[in-house]
């Protein structure tokens, strides 16, 4: 009986496991974290592949999509004129709750544009695009291209309004946040 007292002490004594499972546990925690951090290594080096696609010029030389821009932009930044809106808040359509969408917009006008009737037809614009805007869901807004897709539905908005003496070249978003 002493004896069989005895061995249930020393087994309670010993610990269970072996200590076995400490090692497993971290080998599957730096598993999990080496995994992780590959995916986050290819996810942010196919962003940057595809934010830096070159474009070639008439010469061969390779430009980057940000040196090709500044040159577009220098050649026509001596005859271009802007314009921008007042801030646009709308409540924006979503299906479980009340959101808010505030945007701020600047326009490119054409060297030929009559920036005085632009400005006459300010009120008539702004309404085209508060009901534009209030027609949108988050789902349409919120990828890049919904914003892309916006943006050529302004313009083409605001040049049915004020065609033939202005023309909206671009629209620029100076502000687009969505609470």
């Amino acid at each position: 009986m002493a004896e069989l007292a005895e061995e249930e002490k020393i087994e309670q004594e010993e610990p269970k496991g072996n200590g076995k499972k400490s090692p497993l546990k971290l080998i599957i925690i730096i598993v999990a974290v080496i995994i992780v951090g590959g995916l986050l290594a290819f996810g942010g080096f196919y962003l940057f592949k595809t934010m830096n696609k070159t474009e070639t010029t008439s010469a061969g030389q390779e430009l980057s999509s940000d040196e090709s821009d500044e040159v577009s932009e220098n050649l026509s930044e001596e005859n271009t004129q802007y314009q921008n809106l007042e801030t646009f808040y709308v409540n924006i359509g979503s299906t479980s709750e009340i959101r808010y969408l505030k945007i701020t917009i600047s326009l490119e006008l054409s060297e030929k544009s009559n920036v005085e009737h632009l400005k006459k037809m300010i009120p008539r614009i702004r309404d085209d695009i508060l009901i534009l805007l209030s027609s949108k869901t988050i789902e349409e807004l919120s990828p890049a291209k919904g914003k892309v897709l916006l943006k050529n539905q302004i313009k083409t908005r605001i040049n049915l309004i004020l065609k033939p003496l202005v023309n909206v070249v671009n629209v620029y978003f100076t502000e687009f946040i969505i609470q």
